[in-house]
């Protein structure tokens, strides 16, 4: 993890150790909403349905601070970690809560779909339009930097429009599957903008933390699972995020298609398409073991 050089020390011990400025009762009261003129927000990606855990406590405190403070320490927040760790999830929830606490716009993108609505606007004539758009929100949330590697042309536009938002105070929010300094294909001149802020991490989730998501997941669904069962996910899975539900759901299918209850041997054969290669690394290595 990076911090940024002007993140002071105070700030960074409230990053870590607090939560009670950016979930007070006087920062939820709503506001009127303004139209977020960009991709759909997805209604179940917000703040109350992240799990927390240590693996991504800085970075969901530091996605807060951000949908909360009208002008955070920090710009931009560069957020990395392996797919399906929650950095989309957290893009999401940062425009969900500004829009409902400042009334802020955000415009939310990708960097496939920046690429694209680009080059829609460049055939039909109205790159002006395009950049007066993004450049006109409050905010701005790219989601997948990663896929600017190479693309040269897209990786000026991006600039550009990074240096007119910042010079204008106006919040940048990326993510990426990894920090910029090593992004092969990516300039000089985005990376040192793209450092110039906090770039933090999100870390594999801990078994402890698996378990919280999957219970979370079923409380969302309003069904129950066993214990051992629950931990069995957890514990064979692995550590992607969008596999644990995917094997969560396909669980809790079984039971209400079926209308059994499933028990850890009925789960063990439901769920044997797991690979040891899948495995968590620790798991995967007592298992290589064992066939030796």
């Amino acid at each position: 993890m990076s911090l940024g050089s002007g993140l002071g020390r105070n700030e960074r011990e409230t990053l870590m150790n607090t939560k009670q400025t950016v979930t007070s009762h006087e920062i939820r009261q709503p506001v009127k909403r303004r139209i977020i003129p960009t991709q759909r927000l997805n209604p179940a990606w917000t703040f109350d349905s992240f799990v927390v855990g240590p693996p991504n406590v800085m970075a969901f405190n530091a996605a807060q601070w951000v949908a909360v403070a009208r002008t955070p320490p920090f710009n931009p927040l560069f957020i990395y970690a392996n797919t399906g760790l929650g950095t989309t999830h957290l893009l999401h929830a940062i425009g969900h809560h500004s829009a409902m606490t400042h009334g802020k716009t955000a415009y939310l993108t990708s960097a496939e779909s920046f690429t694209n609505d680009y080059i829609v606007a460049l055939q039909n004539r109205g790159l002006a339009e395009f950049r007066t758009k993004l450049r006109n929100q409050d905010m701005f949330l790219m989601d997948d930097l990663q896929f600017l590697a190479g693309k040269d042309r897209m990786q000026e536009e991006f600039l550009h429009t990074f240096d007119a938002l910042h010079n204008a105070g106006k919040m940048i929010v990326v993510t990426a599957n990894q920090p910029p300094r090593r992004i092969t294909g990516l300039s000089t001149n985005l990376k040192s903008r793209l450092e110039s802020g906090l770039c933090i991490s999100i870390e594999r989730p801990d078994r402890a933390t698996r378990v919280a998501i999957l219970n979370r997941r079923l409380d969302d669904m309003k069904e129950t699972l066993s214990s051992e069962c629950v931990l069995y996910i957890a514990t064979y899975a692995g550590w992607n995020v969008r596999r644990l539900e995917g094997a969560l759901l396909r669980a809790v299918s079984y039971k209400k298609l079926s209308g059994k209850d499933l028990n850890l041997a009925s789960l063990k054969h439901l769920l044997n398409y797991l690979r040891i290669e899948d495995l968590p690394e620790t798991t995967s290595r007592r298992f290589r073991q064992k066939l030796k």
